[in-house]
């Protein structure tokens, strides 16, 4: 899988499981995350290591 639908994921699962919060709250702050983390690379001139994903199907 590619690197943004990982971490999307592991936020996601680690809100709901780790923090013990409800879904909305989790959906939530996994979308905060992952808009931050793609400021942060967009700021910075970095782009995502390629995953599997992104040889089958074509991503942005």
């Amino acid at each position: 899988m590619g690197s943004i639908i990982a971490l999307a994921l592991f936020l996601f699962v680690f809100m709901m499981l780790r923090a013990k919060v409800g879904l909305v709250f989790s959906t939530a702050y996994s979308g905060l995350g992952i808009a931050f983390i793609d400021g942060m690379a967009w700021l910075l001139n970095r782009d995502f290591p390629p995953g599997l994903l992104q040889e089958y199907i074509n991503l942005p």
